[in-house]
């Protein structure tokens, strides 16, 4: 009887040690987990702002949990209170037991629906100027517990957990686009920016900025001339700028050009149709300032028979520089018929905005005033037409 009271008190005793041993392998399993919150996500949600309003919301969340115990622990409930932008907005519960396993890492992928209509006036303000002051980024928040069963009691394990949620494009915004000046000569070359800034405060932003230089096309529609793409990698809260070249062109339909910034398929900015900031084109204008006949270096209107006479053409370029070509010709006026080219001589006109230049032509008249001939005069061609009003003066008479 002494053996088999020894026998069952030892039994007795390696049992309760086994539970214990059990008990505490399953406490060990429990607390040496890691347990990370790898995303949350509100659920089916394109516009936060018009779902915030709304007033009802739909959390998608994924525990992740690395098991580091020898044994696999059940897990009662996870539960906790869910913050948008630092404000409270409700409680959330697992609806279905999971488990920690004894090893690797399982993620468990939980659900729940949150009604935001206890929430105040002012909060919602808040949430809604937050969200959209940072393009649709919302920063949520979970403060919570976990609760493994260690065989009928559960154990109370802290979780707490911030995450920056997209809902919509990772794109930048541009906070200017312009040009280096407001008006161009045609042909001159013309510099323009563009800053981007990531105005998210948890996404890095990647990508391609596309630049577009379009012409402002009058009374038709507008057109791609030239493409730019700048490669993006902003931190949260980062700014850069990126610039380029650009050398204007004008023809009779252009008003002029502006920039157009993309984000793939994504309009981010266009400059607004008006002038500035959108880029007018310049073209310069020559005209003719005076003009006068000079006989011995002084000036007449009236000279002799085979007096050598100079005909003087002042010009000036208005606007912008000119480059161009004019033909200064001296012409007799007849009565009743077709006038008659004297001489005729081809000049390179290169002049800077405002200059002015002065272009002469040197003949000898041969006829004299008369009933069938008024006299002479001067007429430009080329890059510029202009003809000497028909009046005496200051159109030239000769004398026999």
């Amino acid at each position: 009887m002494g053996a088999v009271r020894k026998a069952a008190t030892a039994f007795i005793l390696l049992a309760v040690a086994s539970f214990l041993i059990y008990l505490g392998l399953l406490y060990v399993s429990a607390v040496s987990a890691k347990y990370s919150i790898s995303r949350i996500n509100l659920l089916n949600v394109s516009d936060p702002v018009r779902a915030v309003l709304s007033r009802q919301l739909d959390i998608d969340l994924y525990l992740s949990i690395e098991g580091r115990g020898p044994l696999s622990v059940p897990v009662k409930s996870l539960s906790g209170q869910v913050y948008l932008e630092d404000k409270y907005v409700g409680n959330i519960r697992s609806a279905e037991p999971f488990r920690i396993p004894a090893s690797g890492t399982v993620t468990v992928h939980l659900t729940f629906h949150l009604d935001l209509s206890g929430l105040s006036a002012p909060d919602i303000q808040h949430i809604v100027a937050s969200i959209s002051s940072h393009g649709g980024e919302v920063k949520i928040g979970f403060d919570g517990i976990i609760e493994p069963v260690i065989l009928f009691f559960p154990v109370t394990i802290p979780v707490s957990y911030q995450f920056y949620a997209l809902t919509s494009s990772n794109a930048p915004e541009v906070i200017d686009i312009s040009w280096d000046t407001m008006a161009a000569t045609v042909g001159e070359t013309v510099g323009f920016h563009v800053t981007v800034r990531n105005i998210f405060r948890g996404s890095t932003i990647d990508g391609v900025l596309t630049l577009i230089v379009r012409e402002d096309v009058a009374l038709g529609f507008d057109v791609d001339v030239e493409t730019f793409h700048f490669t993006v990698h902003l931190l949260p809260g980062e700014s850069r700028t990126f610039s380029g070249l650009f050398k204007p062109y004008k023809r009779s339909s252009t008003r002029g050009f502006f920039l157009k910034a993309q984000w793939g398929d994504a309009v981010l900015a266009e400059q607004e149709n008006k002038y500035p900031p959108r880029l007018s084109v310049v073209e310069g204008v020559l005209s003719v300032i005076d003009a006068y006949w000079t006989v011995g270096g002084s000036r007449v209107t009236i000279c002799k028979l085979g007096d050598e006479v100079t005909a003087h053409v002042v010009l000036r370029a208005s606007e912008a520089p000119v480059e161009g070509t004019i033909i200064v010709k001296i012409r007799k006026d007849l009565v009743l018929m077709p006038d008659v080219d004297v001489k005729a001589v081809k000049f390179e006109v290169f002049l800077r905005r405002d200059e002015v230049k002065e272009f002469t032509v040197t003949f000898t008249p041969n006829e004299p005033s008369s009933i069938s001939l008024r006299g002479y005069f001067i007429e430009v061609e080329g890059d510029l037409s202009w003809t000497m009003p028909n009046t005496y003066p200051p159109r030239l008479r000769v004398s026999s």
